[in-house]
């Protein structure tokens, strides 16, 4: 996804690259600023079709930690005199 930001805009906080991997699956998210604005490419893989109950401890972590890095935030200063 890119979001391109009007003139006079910058970028104040953008969300960090991020990586999460365990026996469930990949998530990852990376960040970057361009010339117009910011890009963020995310994939999330699952690599199991059943979790066994014993494990849904561990897979609630995984899918905690993967909604913990979509909820960072981008901020944005549009420049603009209150």
């Amino acid at each position: 996804m890119r979001y391109r930001l009007p003139k006079g805009a910058r970028v104040l906080r953008q969300p960090g690259n991020r990586t999460v991997k365990n026996q469930f699956g990949e998530f990852t998210l990376a960040v970057a600023s361009t010339a117009e604005g910011i890009a963020i490419t995310s994939a999330f893989v699952v690599n199991q079709s059943r979790i066994a109950p014993a494990d849904y401890a561990a897979f609630r972590a995984f899918l905690r930690d993967t909604d913990a890095a979509l909820a960072e935030r981008v901020v944005v200063d549009l420049g603009r005199a209150p």
